[in-house]
């Protein structure tokens, strides 16, 4: 979150924080892009986010990019001016839950690197290829006994080492989809992970799964469902992501727009909420899936 307001009153711009068509939390600025000529204070910026939008030409995006076109200025010396107006205290409630765990991990005894025909063939009618996810992932699998029967088990690496794990049963018959590691039996407890993190880079798609993971490639990481934790949240901050975008299952929009309102301030670039065709990113297809990744530079 910046200091919008120290801003805008350190460099002599005008601006609304009440009256005729102010909303709450925002304030009121004319546009300055140049093809709006906006005739009075038309732009708004939110006080939570620090976000802007025209609601005459319809311009919007992050802070950063509001101090380059107001004060004509490149990008290098909007961004080290936004800082100066950058409030870190706020991130300070984003805070690593705090939870027992394991030195060491371990897996299920009766998990095994050889995936039995099953478990092959959920993957191929997923339209993965078993032996790519294999090595690419890591997975393993439980056949017929134990806790996690009928389910390919999904490490999850932070820091270059497995802390904890989910299972994804095959059959689409038992009570859970995915059944993840006990906290007490994690060396990190799964919603304080982010699967595939330790590949991202600075650019961030954000997925609800790991199946979406595997389908949109390097660059994606899932927060293993909507709801997502103030640790999950800091590791992201943290990261420093250049621009992040969130593309969550159908019908989890108001979760991922959610998302998006509370990374914004953090995301030099912005963060932007994505949506396909499709129940959710793994049912899309390769092509569709590398076109997707394209447009948004993963």
């Amino acid at each position: 979150m910046y200091d919008v307001k120290k801003f805008l009153r350190d460099n002599a711009i005008y601006f609304k924080s009440s009256g005729t068509n102010v909303s709450t939390g925002w304030i009121e600025i004319r546009c300055p892009f140049p093809m709006c000529n906006d005739p009075s204070e038309h732009m708004g910026i939110n006080l939570s986010s620090s976000m802007y939008n025209c609601w005459k030409c319809g311009e919007h995006g992050p802070f950063t990019k509001l101090v380059k076109v107001l004060l004509n200025i490149g990008w290098k010396n909007a961004e080290d001016l936004a800082s100066e107006y950058f409030k870190p205290s706020l991130a300070t409630k984003y805070k690593h839950e705090e939870t027992p765990h394991k030195a060491s991990l371990h897996f299920p005894k009766e998990a095994t690197s050889k995936l039995p025909d099953l478990h092959k063939d959920y993957l191929r009618n997923r339209n993965f290829d078993p032996k790519q996810i294999r090595k690419d992932y890591d997975i393993m699998a439980c056949y017929q006994t134990g806790n996690y029967a009928y389910r390919i088990i999904i490490p999850i690496f932070m820091f270059g080492k497995p802390v904890s794990f989910t299972a994804r049963d095959v059959t689409d018959e038992q009570e859970t989809r995915y059944k993840n590691m006990p906290n007490e039996k994690s060396v990190i407890p799964v919603k304080q992970c982010l699967y595939n993190i330790d590949n991202a880079g600075d650019t961030l798609l954000i997925v609800e799964g790991p199946l979406d993971v595997w389908r949109m490639g390097k660059g994606a990481i899932a927060t293993m469902g909507t709801k997502i934790t103030n640790t999950q949240i800091k590791i992201i901050i943290d990261r420093k992501p250049k621009r992040v975008f969130v593309l969550y299952d159908w019908g989890a929009y108001s979760e991922a727009y959610k998302l998006a309102h509370t990374l914004s301030p953090y995301v030099e670039h912005g963060v932007e909420t994505l949506t396909i065709d499709v129940k959710d990113p793994a049912e899309l297809t390769e092509k569709d899936a590398k076109l997707l990744r394209k447009e948004i530079g993963l």
